[in-house]
């Protein structure tokens, strides 16, 4: 199964004044690219935060 590098911008799941996007990037294994970006939402959301936007999704 090939490894993949997910880039993500997220924002924290709990609304606070000054909400900042921070970026993520993961290295997950996965079958297609697309398994590999819900990979990436799985990993962002187990830390607290939504992904608002993929910036790169590239197999290693």
């Amino acid at each position: 199964m090939p490894l993949y590098r997910v880039r993500v911008k997220c924002i924290p799941d709990r609304y606070s004044d000054g909400v900042r996007s921070t970026m993520f990037k993961f290295k997950v294994y996965a079958t297609n690219d697309l398994i590999a970006m819900q990979l990436g939402q799985i990993r962002a959301s187990e830390l607290g935060y939504q992904v608002v936007h993929f910036d790169s999704v590239e197999e290693i």
